[in-house]
């Protein structure tokens, strides 16, 4: 009950954020550049997973609340069958992939307004812990009792638990303007796209663990 509940609220609390409003630039100082680039990224990913299927006739449970994931779902280069339990689920880690790229384009992309910096902190802060809270309800994915993740999930789970650290202390020192980070469009889709794929990883380990118990319950 907790986790939904958690899950809810990162919901309800998404949809609804909005980055602060900035009235003033400021000038452009050329401190030392690098680069955000996480090192915890997928190590199984194929070039036939980044494809995008060909459009497909809409499935009514595919369709979540902001996205419809029917192109997603019933694409068999990734999916054996469309894991429509998880609708909920994958439509938080979008619009949390939506928020991350909102922190980009604020605090990365464009100056930050240091004189706000706290607020900013709060409000980078406030995105790792809606990961953490989508990530506290992956044991909840089960609808079964002893349906389970499979065993190799935590370490797909700790992938994006570290990446996401990685991304949120990097965040954090250029919203304060300890450093500035020159990111093009290019690099910031490969984030995106990298934090899309890692809690995509987690998917695959429970649609894993579905195909191997399915076969076994017609059984009983």
């Amino acid at each position: 009950m907790a986790e939904n509940i958690c899950l809810h609220q990162a919901h309800s609390s998404l949809v609804s954020f909005t980055a602060p409003n900035y009235t003033q630039i400021p000038t452009v100082v050329k401190p030392e550049v690098i680069s955000i680039s996480p090192k915890s990224t997928p190590s199984t990913l194929s070039q036939e997973a980044r494809e995008i299927p060909p459009r497909l006739p809409s499935c009514f449970m595919c369709k979540g609340n902001k996205y419809s994931f029917a192109s997603y779902f019933h694409n068999t280069k990734i999916f054996a069958s469309p894991p429509h339990e998880l609708l909920a689920h994958v439509e938080q880690s979008y619009i949390l992939r939506d928020w991350l790229q909102t922190l980009l384009n604020t605090y990365v992309r464009r100056t930050p307004d240091t004189d706000i910096a706290t607020g900013s902190e709060r409000y980078i802060r406030a995105w790792g812990d809606r990961v953490q809270c989508l990530v506290k309800a992956i044991p909840g994915l089960a609808s079964s009792p002893g349906f389970t993740m499979c065993k190799g999930t935590g370490v797909e789970v700790e992938a994006l638990i570290s990446w996401t650290k990685e991304m949120v202390e990097g965040l954090v020192e250029t919203a304060w303007g300890r450093y500035t980070v020159h990111l093009s469009k290019e690099r910031m889709k490969e984030l995106l796209w990298e934090f899309r794929k890692l809690w995509e990883q987690i998917w695959l380990q429970y649609v894993k663990k579905k195909d191997i118990e399915m076969p076994s319950r017609k059984h009983e």
